[in-house]
C-alpha cells in the first residue's frame, strides 16, 4: 500500500521536476518515508479518539517522534509491520498510562520509572541504523541530544505528575516505551549478527569464505584475488630490504622519499610496514578470523588471541613472495621484537597529552628511562613535528606542582568555582518553581 501510494506520488512529481534514474531510488526511499509516517500519525490519532482522549494520542507522538529521530530504535522490515508496531506501542503506553493515572502511583515509583528510562539511552542510543548511517560526531551529537531530550521530557512529566497533572504520567511512559523499542532493537541486532557469525564460520571451515577487502598488492577481479601489477614491486622491495637488515622505520622512509603511495592515501608508517611482512597472503596462504567481533554489548572489534579457532588455507590465490624468503622474514621479525610487557603497563597520560601539531604523545622506553613522544614526530620521514621527547619525570613533576599550586590556592581557584556551581544550581531551582506556578496559573 505504502510503496503503491508512493511510486504514484513520484509519477506525479516527475511530471514538474526533471529526476536522475541514479536518484530516483532515494526519492522513492524518502517519500516511502514520509507516507509511513502520515499512516502512523493518523492510526495514532483514531486510536486516541476511539479511547475518548485524543490528548493522550497528540502527547504520545510529539514525545515519541521528538525523542526517536535521535535515540534511534526498532525498525520493522515491512510498513505494514512499522504501523502495526506503532499502533501497538500506543495502545500499550494509553495501557499504563490509565493504569498510573487510575490508581495514583506514589510519586517515588514513577521517579524510579524516569531513572531506569534513562539507562538504555545513556548505554546504547543512538541506535545504529543503516539507512540512516552517522559519522562520529554526529554520533556524539545525538547521544548528547538524546540524553538531554530523555531527561529534560522526564523532569517535565514528573514536575507534571506532582502537580496531579494526568499528561504527566503518559510523558513518563512514551518515553519508557522509546527504551523499550531500544532494547529490542539493540536485541535484534545482537541476534542477527549471530546468525551471520554462525553462517561466516561455517564457510571459513569449509574454505568458501572471502574477505571483503585484500591486502595491499593484491585486487579483487571477477571474485577472484590477483595480482596488482603497479603494487606488486613495491612488496617484493619491502621484503628484500628487511631480509637485509633494514628496519621498517627506514623503509617506510625510504617509500615516502621515493613517492611511492602508501594504503589509503596516507604516509608510510612502520607499524603499515610491518603488518605487510607479517602477512601470509603474500605467499599464496590465508588465515581466516585474525579477529572477531564479540559476543556482549558492547560489541567491538577484537584482535583474535586464541578466543576463537582460526582457519589457515593453503594455496588461495597467486603468490607474490617466495616461501623461503616469507620464512626468513618471520624470523628476523621474531629475533628482533621487542618486550611488550612495557607496552602493556597502565599510565595515567595515555591518550592525555596533546601535542601543538594535533598529534597524541605516546610512552617509549629508551635504556632505563621513560619518555613520552609525539606520534607524529616519532616517524621522522613524515616531517610533520619538530617537539622532541620528553622524559615521562617532567610530565609527573608538571603535573604535581599543578596539584599543589590548586591545593594553596584553592580559596582563589576552586573555591569561586564551587560558588559558581552553586549559584547555577539555584538559578536551575527557581526555574523550576518558576515553572510550577506557571502551570498553576494556568489550571486557574
Amino acid at each position: 500500500m505504502v510503496c503503491w501510494i508512493s511510486s504514484k506520488i513520484l509519477v506525479f512529481i516527475s511530471k514538474f521536476m526533471e529526476i536522475s534514474p541514479e536518484m530516483k531510488d532515494a526519492y522513492q526511499y524518502g517519500i516511502e518515508i514520509t507516507v509511513s509516517s502520515i499512516f502512523n500519525i493518523i492510526l495514532v490519532l483514531l486510536c486516541s479518539m476511539a479511547l475518548g482522549d485524543i490528548f493522550a494520542g497528540i502527547t504520545y507522538l510529539f514525545v515519541f517522534i521528538f525523542l526517536r529521530s535521535f535515540t534511534g530504535g526498532y525498525h520493522a522490515t515491512t510498513y505494514f509491520r512499522c504501523n502495526i508496531t506503532m499502533v501497538f506501542t500506543f495502545l500499550i503506553t494509553c495501557v499504563s498510562y490509565k493504569i498510573i493515572v487510575h490508581y495514583e502511583l506514589p510519586l517515588f515509583i514513577c521517579e524510579a520509572i524516569a531513572l531506569i528510562n534513562l539507562i538504555p539511552i545513556v548505554i546504547f542510543s543512538p541506535v545504529p541504523n543503516k539507512h540512516k548511517p552517522l559519522i562520529d560526531s554526529q554520533r556524539k551529537r545525538y547521544y548528547k541530544l538524546s540524553l538531554l531530550i530523555a531527561s529534560v521530557l522526564s523532569l517535565v512529566g514528573l514536575i507534571l505528575y506532582t502537580l496531579e497533572i494526568s499528561v504527566g504520567a503518559m510523558i513518563i511512559i512514551t518515553v519508557t516505551m522509546v527504551s523499550v523499542l531500544i532494547i529490542v532493537e539493540i536485541f535484534m541486532q545482537r541476534r542477527g549478527s549471530k546468525n551471520v557469525r554462525i553462517g561466516v564460520h561455517k564457510r571459513m571451515a569449509d574454505g568458501t569464505y572471502k574477505n571483503c577487502s585484500v591486502p595491499y598488492g593484491f585486487i579483487y577481479k571477477d571474485g577472484k584475488i590477483v595480482l596488482d601489477t603497479e603494487k606488486v614491486g613495491t612488496v617484493r622491495q619491502i621484503f628484500e630490504w628487511y631480509a637485509n637488515g633494514i628496519g621498517a622505520e627506514e623503509i617506510s622512509a625510504r617509500l615516502n622519499r621515493n613517492g611511492v603511495p602508501a594504503p589509503f592515501g596516507k604516509c608510510w608508517r612502520t607499524p603499515r610496514i610491518l603488518e605487510i611482512l607479517a602477512n601470509e597472503k603474500y605467499v599464496g596462504d590465508t588465515l581466516l578470523q585474525k579477529s572477531f567481533m564479540t559476543d556482549t554489548l558492547p560489541f567491538r572489534q577484537t584482535a583474535n588471541q586464541g578466543e576463537k579457532p582460526q582457519y589457515y588455507i593453503s594455496g588461495t590465490h597467486r603468490p607474490i613472495i617466495e616461501r623461503g624468503l616469507f620464512e626468513e622474514v618471520q624470523s628476523l621479525i621474531k629475533s628482533r621484537k621487542p618486550n611488550n610487557d612495557f607496552n602493556s603497563q597502565p599510565s595515567v597520560f595515555r591518550r592525555k597529552i596533546k601535542c601543538v601539531c594535533g598529534g597524541t604523545f605516546r610512552r617509549k622506553k629508551n635504556g632505563y628511562k621513560i619518555y613520552w613522544v609525539c606520534r607524529n614526530h616519532d616517524h621522522k620521514n613524515i616531517g610533520d613535528c619538530d617537539i622532541r621527547q620528553i622524559g615521562e619525570w617532567i610530565f609527573q613533576s608538571a603535573f604535581i606542582r599543578l596539584c599543589n599550586k590548586l591545593q594553596a590556592h584553592y580559596k582563589a581557584i576552586l573555591a569561586p568555582m564551587l560558588r559558581q556551581l552553586e549559584t547555577l544550581s539555584e538559578k536551575e531551582n527557581r526555574a523550576t518553581h518558576s515553572l510550577r506556578n506557571f502551570v498553576k496559573k494556568l489550571l486557574k
